[in-house]
């Protein structure tokens, strides 16, 4: 299959219909900035944000377009360079970022779970429940906002009180691996001999029993049809 074609298809889609979809999302509708070359790419080669994020290198796509963009680039990326090329593992890191940020595997239910997300956050920070309600920036306000902090940049001192407040017990996030870490997924794994087990947070419980995370995560997404003695591997 033609990857790279039906990504160039998909961004000739939403270029067409550019102002009408600018239109829609001030009204509410829900999409999502994409470059059209990667950033990643350009940024390797020096490119300044003002290339970058430029009008030609930005289109509007809704959620599920945007899912179905990035495994476009990424498969194209792979036939192309190869799987050990930088942009390839660039790709396949966004991807699947994109993927485990909604516990979703495909890109209809990554749309209706963006879409939920935005309406919730919309919600909360809608009339008297944003903190921003009734401030007003003026153009002075921001001039001299944007001087105070340009080339500001922290003292060793400062940095010093920063790493040590951060640092071992004194990080919130210190020894809190596993079912403790509020940022741990949880994972039913299926082994040959029929055991299913649930874990929670793939990387440490892989460093304690001899598996790889990568790999596992490869069966999970469907890329492998086993790690080691592992076969099946799910969301909780």
């Amino acid at each position: 299959m033609d990857y790279l074609s039906l990504y160039k298809n998909l961004v000739r889609k939403a270029k067409r219909e550019e102002e009408i979809r600018k239109l829609a999302k001030k009204n509410g509708d829900y999409y999502e900035k994409h470059h059209i070359i990667p950033k990643s790419k350009l940024e390797k080669q020096g490119k300044p944000n003002k290339i970058i994020n430029g009008s030609w290198n930005l289109v509007l796509f809704t959620a599920k377009e945007h899912h179905m963009a990035h495994w476009f680039l990424y498969k194209a990326c792979l036939k192309i360079y190869g799987e050990h090329h930088q942009l390839t593992i660039d790709m396949r890191y966004t991807i699947n970022m994109m993927s485990n940020f909604t516990k979703v595997p495909n890109s209809k239910l990554y749309e209706n779970s963006r879409k939920e997300h935005s309406k919730m956050i919309s919600e909360r920070m809608s009339g008297k429940d944003n903190p921003l309600l009734g401030t007003k920036r003026t153009k002075e306000w921001c001039e001299n906002h944007r001087i105070m902090m340009t080339g500001r940049t922290p003292t060793q001192e400062t940095r010093d009180k920063l790493h040590i407040t951060s640092s071992g017990e004194n990080n919130g996030m210190y020894g809190r691996i596993g079912e403790n870490s509020p940022c741990s997924k949880k994972y039913r794994i299926y082994f040959k001999d029929g055991r299913i087990i649930e874990i929670y947070g793939s990387r440490q419980w892989c460093k304690e029993n001899g598996y790889n995370c990568s790999k596992l995560c490869d069966v999970l997404k469907g890329r492998r049809s086993h790690h080691k003695d592992i076969i099946k591997v799910e969301y909780v």
